[in-house]
């Protein structure tokens, strides 16, 4: 199964809590969708999917989009330009340890799966905005 690394620190106990209580929440919400799925296949699915989100920025250029060649400015062909990571289904089937066509046939989850994070994120991030503006 896929790890979840935070990188420059370790996890506190409480971000470990809450990381648990992601998986869960995410685990039930995808069960609820695919429901003839097994729950181990949901839970690779689910840490899969939060691993690609919490790691999306590119390796090669740290998700600036360029590099530094000597003093001239290239586009990163790692990501194209995008500064995401891009995961191969390979790699996917590697960090699952499931085999390379379970996860071409579960593509389209974890892709469900990380725009349901994203859309949360951003509602999240909205909230905390409209609080603190009542703050200042």
């Amino acid at each position: 199964m896929a790890c979840i690394h935070f990188k420059g620190s370790d996890v506190v106990a409480y971000e470990k809590v809450a990381l648990r209580e992601v998986i869960e929440l995410l685990k039930s919400l995808y069960s609820n969708r695919y429901k003839n799925d097994g729950e181990d296949l949901a839970a690779q699915l689910v840490v899969q999917s939060l691993a690609e989100w919490i790691h999306q920025s590119c390796r090669d250029c740290d998700g600036r989009r360029e590099l530094m060649v000597g003093e001239t400015r290239v586009v990163c062909d790692a990501c194209g330009g995008s500064g995401l990571r891009r995961f191969s289904d390979a790699e996917r089937s590697r960090m699952m340890q499931l085999s390379y066509g379970m996860v071409k046939h579960s593509a389209h989850k974890l892709q469900w799966l990380r725009n349901l994070i994203g859309t949360e994120d951003l509602k999240v991030n909205y909230q905390m905005a409209f609080e603190l503006e009542k703050i200042a």
